[in-house]
C-alpha cells in the first residue's frame, strides 16, 4: 500500500507481526484511520468535530499501543528497539501538531490523511514487520501465553477495542 491508496483496505494476515495483541491493536489503528478517511468526504461542521475526536482517539490509542509494542520488543531483545522508539516519538509529535491545528481551525484534512497513510505504509507495514522474525524466533524461548500479551494492555485499551 502506498500513501495514495488510503485505508479502505481490510486487514489481512499478511499484515500480522505474529502477536495476537499487537495485531489486534494494529487492526484498531487501521479502523480509526479508516474512520478518518470516510469523514473527509463530507466534513460538515459536525464532521470536523468528529474528525478531531477520531484523531484524539488515535493519539490516545497509539500511546497505549506504543507502550505495549515497546514492552514486547524489550522482552524479546529486539536489537532495533531504539529505532522503533524514535519512530513512535516522531509519530506522537506529528499527531500532536495535527491535533493542535484541528483545535485552532487550521487543519488541512488531506494532509492528515496523507500523513496517516504514509505512517501505516512505512511504519506498520515495513518497520514493524522487521521485528516479526525476532518475535517468532523468541516463541521458542518465551512462554506461548506471553505472545498474547493481553496483560500489557490496560483498561483503556480494552475499552477501546470492545
Amino acid at each position: 500500500m502506498n500513501a495514495k491508496e488510503g485505508f479502505l483496505l481490510e486487514w489481512s494476515d499478511a499484515m500480522s507481526v505474529g502477536d495476537y495483541s499487537i495485531d489486534h491493536q494494529h487492526q484498531k489503528l487501521l479502523l480509526i484511520c479508516r474512520r478518518c478517511e470516510k469523514l473527509q468526504d463530507t466534513l460538515s461542521s459536525d464532521d470536523v468535530e468528529l474528525f478531531h475526536e477520531q484523531l484524539h482517539e488515535l493519539q490516545q490509542y497509539a500511546q497505549v499501543h506504543f507502550a505495549a509494542e515497546e514492552g514486547l520488543l524489550v522482552r524479546i531483545g529486539y536489537p532495533n528497539l531504539e529505532v522503533q522508539h524514535q519512530e513512535h516519538l516522531q509519530y506522537q509529535d506529528e499527531l500532536a501538531e495535527l491535533l493542535y491545528r484541528a483545535v485552532v481551525g487550521t487543519l488541512p484534512v488531506p494532509n492528515v490523511l496523507q500523513f496517516l497513510s504514509a505512517w501505516w505504509a512505512n511504519h506498520i507495514l515495513i518497520s514493524d514487520m522487521e521485528y516479526a522474525p525476532y518475535l517468532n524466533s523468541s516463541k521458542n524461548i518465551v512462554p506461548r501465553d506471553f505472545h498474547r500479551s493481553d496483560s500489557v494492555e490496560n483498561e483503556f485499551c480494552r475499552r477501546l477495542i470492545a
